[in-house]
């Protein structure tokens, strides 16, 4: 018997206008928060430690000290996590058995992402392993991606990791764009990139995070406490190929790969 209101806000990965949305939304006392990546949450809990958020789509919330621990969250916070760092390994595996020629690999994030330096470290690691050279340019602003992709091109044997920010995502067409034209096997954490062009996606099912996420939402408008609510890990992953891209490409995506897609898009 009660009605529930909904705002929303899109942060178009820009840090000073989620900064001002935080704000704005502590000032008018809501009775919780609900917000999605690493970079929006920080600016929410610089806003404030009293009203309750849920968060989704966040990659290590305890490294990044957003939450106390994952079992026991305490203060104001709790939510759903992104990825674990060693997702790394699982892209450059997939990039790899698509194209195996590629030896180097673009690895796109903002350098504001406070994420940057836990991916870059697993990334560093798993690259070596397949013996593979990493190089990741400084992004601070939209201006810089093309670029850095062209500028990358020009070596031999390259490909490109987009690394999950929500700084690249209202950019995701740009940047599969660049990749397709420079002739870079490309993969994304997030399907929605792929189908903007991308050759390959491997990442959660955003849509399950999030209706996840909801049920936290409802837990603490009925008088839970986010600091006592755990937090969850994704559960449920998709590979989507683009086989276009491919053919554009002039690469023959292996049967093996297509077989063990969730969605093939041709």
């Amino acid at each position: 018997d009660r009605d529930i209101k909904v705002e929303i806000r899109w942060g178009e990965g820009n840090i000073n206008l989620m900064r001002t949305e935080a704000e704005s939304f502590v000032s008018r006392k809501l009775d919780l928060i609900a917000v999605s990546t690493a970079t929006a949450l920080r600016e929410v809990q610089r806003a404030t430690s009293k009203t309750p958020i849920v968060f989704w789509a966040v990659s290590d919330p305890v490294g990044n000290k957003f939450v106390e621990s994952l079992v026991r969250p305490g203060g104001n916070t709790t939510g759903f996590s992104l990825f674990e760092y060693d997702m790394c390994g699982k892209w450059l595996q997939l990039l790899k058995e698509a194209a195996p020629n590629v030896k180097r690999i673009l690895a796109l994030m903002s350098s504001n992402n406070p994420n940057l330096a836990g991916w870059m470290r697993e990334l560093e690691s798993a690259a070596s392993v397949l013996k593979l050279e990493v190089i990741q340019p400084k992004l601070v602003d939209a201006g810089q991606i093309e670029p850095a992709i062209t500028s990358f091109a020009r070596l031999e044997n390259g490909g490109l990791l987009s690394l999950p920010d929500p700084f690249l995502s209202p950019h995701r067409k740009l940047i599969a764009t660049a990749a397709l034209s420079s002739r870079l096997p490309s993969i994304y954490g997030l399907s929605i990139f792929a189908q903007e062009g991308g050759l390959l996606s491997y990442g959660i099912d955003q849509v399950d995070l999030a209706t996840r996420a909801a049920s936290y939402v409802g837990k603490i408008l009925k008088g839970a406490k986010p600091g006592d609510l755990a937090i969850q890990r994704p559960t449920k992953f998709e590979l989507v190929v683009n086989t276009r891209t491919a053919k554009a490409l002039e690469i023959t995506v292996p049967k093996t790969l297509l077989f063990r897609a969730d969605d093939v898009l041709a």
